[in-house]
């Protein structure tokens, strides 16, 4: 009989995906709920051809008033944050594992066995969990899961969560010019919200071109997936669309900010990303960007991961 796993995964949507290697390969050992915090998450999850029971805490209370099914071992993923680790202390499980992080005091107060976090990418602290677990860890090849023919397209996210992140329009337009002339498809995505989708009009007004460019605004998660997986090459914000075309192993350009780009840069075989030097206000250059998609312009220096190619960073 196969025992039950309960996973509770993270309260953002791009930390909710960097769960996702995990939680393919623990459908093929255990029955698994999978707990997420992220709306989206959940409505993406429940897309995929995996078996496992998806549920959802949208508030603190929920944890403590919905039902948690019981199960023979319960994780919480990399990194446990207050809500995941409220939920794991509810849960009735023979064996519980979550991280220890100094950053989260909370952690050393649950009753589980612990995993020190170690200062690698989120995507291998969970690998960590299977050995704890005494089972193996493969790699999986998230592109299954989209089925499709490659296309001559480029996928391009130019908005974010916060404004801050944001190039000038001028920036994308060259590149969007460049790309055109040689005869790719442009997919331009974004958010629902009336400023993202205003950001995307303005951006292809100034642009000054409509054929073979299109916007997409706001599609379910799973649908902007299938269109990233068709891509040839995605470039874009740090974002949650960032870190699924890396694990789509789609060549990756992320236009790095502010986060701590050891633990979660863009993990897949074709990851780049171009990296603000300390406390410089400077942005990236159009030309810099084209130079990286067609390889004359090196790195300033490599991340070697455990599981895929090195992933490349460009300081400016």
């Amino acid at each position: 009989m196969t025992e039950r796993l309960t996973i509770f995964t993270l309260q953002g949507l791009g930390n909710s995906l960097l769960a996702l290697p995990a939680v393919e390969q623990f459908q093929k050992h255990f029955n698994i709920t999978l707990y997420l915090m992220n709306r989206e998450a959940l409505s993406f999850y429940s897309r995929l051809n995996l078996n496992f029971e998806t549920a959802h805490f949208n508030k603190v209370w929920n944890i403590f008033l919905d039902e948690i099914k019981p199960a023979s071992t319960a994780v919480s993923l990399y990194p446990n944050w207050k809500r995941e680790l409220l939920a794991l202390s509810r849960t009735k499980a023979g064996r519980k594992i979550s991280f220890l992080d100094p950053r989260y005091p909370l952690s050393r107060f649950v009753r589980s066995q612990k995993i020190v976090a170690e200062p690698i990418h989120d995507i291998e602290n969970n690998a960590n969990i299977f050995a704890h677990l005494n089972l193996p860890y493969e790699p999986p090849d998230l592109s299954r899961f989209f089925p499709g023919a490659k296309k001559k397209q480029i996928s391009i996210h130019p908005t974010a969560s916060t404004v801050l992140k944001r190039y000038p329009k001028s920036f994308w337009s060259m590149i969007i010019r460049h790309f055109l002339n040689r005869g790719y498809s442009i997919l331009l995505f974004s958010g629902n919200s009336p400023d993202e989708k205003s950001y995307l009009t303005e951006l292809i007004q100034e642009t000054g071109a409509s054929d073979n460019l299109s916007a997409h605004c706001g599609l379910p998660l799973y649908e902007v997936a299938q269109h990233l997986n068709a891509s040839e090459i995605f470039i874009g914000l740090d974002s949650a669309l960032m870190h699924l075309s890396a694990l789509l192993n789609v060549f990756t350009i992320g236009l790095w900010s502010y986060a701590d780009y050891r633990r979660i840069h863009p993990y897949g075989n074709q990851a780049h990303v171009y990296l603000p030097q300390a406390g410089s206000l400077e942005r990236a250059e159009p030309a810099d960007i084209i130079a990286i998609t067609e390889g004359v312009k090196k790195p300033d220096f490599s991340i070697q991961p455990k599981f895929v190619n090195a992933v490349n960073f460009y300081t400016y």
